[in-house]
């Protein structure tokens, strides 16, 4: 990942079959991040606030281009976003506050009995639902965007390498 953070201006967190577990990594990477909307959340991402420390992408990345294009046109808002991004991951995404969260839960499962509950979000699953069937409408597949994303990180790549660091 460190080749990476060394060629590329900005850093996608895309899931894959399931959970992600690289977007603490890159929180403290020094770049830009722009993350996919995903179902399933690691313990700190409810605390991390959109265009505060990370930038935000549909779940099928509908808007990629634009989220690029804004980062591109706002450099002074990505260097703060990288600041707060990076000042989160080292308050927050350290072992000490993985234990320390992984205690709470403990904690709390003991006092409830053994029988905590995880926490769900009925308002956003429907909206994924909602998401995925505009998205099945559309008759895009995981390939084509896939693809999609490619294309597009090609093309800026030859329109004067815009994604990579100066």
């Amino acid at each position: 990942m460190e080749e990476q953070v060394a060629q590329y201006r900005y850093m996608i967190d895309v899931e894959g079959s399931g959970y992600s577990g690289r977007l603490k990594l890159l929180l403290h990477a020094g770049r830009a991040v722009l993350v996919i909307d995903r179902p399933y959340q690691d313990f700190y991402f409810g605390d991390l606030e959109p265009f505060r420390h990370y930038v935000p992408v549909s779940r099928y990345s509908s808007n990629l281009a634009e989220q690029v294009d804004w980062l591109r046109s706002n450099p002074a808002r990505e260097k703060e976003i990288v600041g707060e991004a990076r000042e989160f991951a080292r308050a927050r995404l350290t072992r000490r506050a993985a234990v320390e969260h992984w205690a709470r839960l403990l904690e709390q499962h003991a006092l409830a009995g053994g029988k905590l509950r995880l926490r769900s979000n009925p308002a956003r699953e429907k909206e994924i639902v909602g998401e995925a069937r505009e998205f099945a409408r559309a008759r895009l597949t995981r390939r084509a965007a896939v693809e999609r994303w490619a294309r597009l990180l090609e093309q800026h790549a030859h329109a004067g390498g815009k994604l990579r660091s100066g």
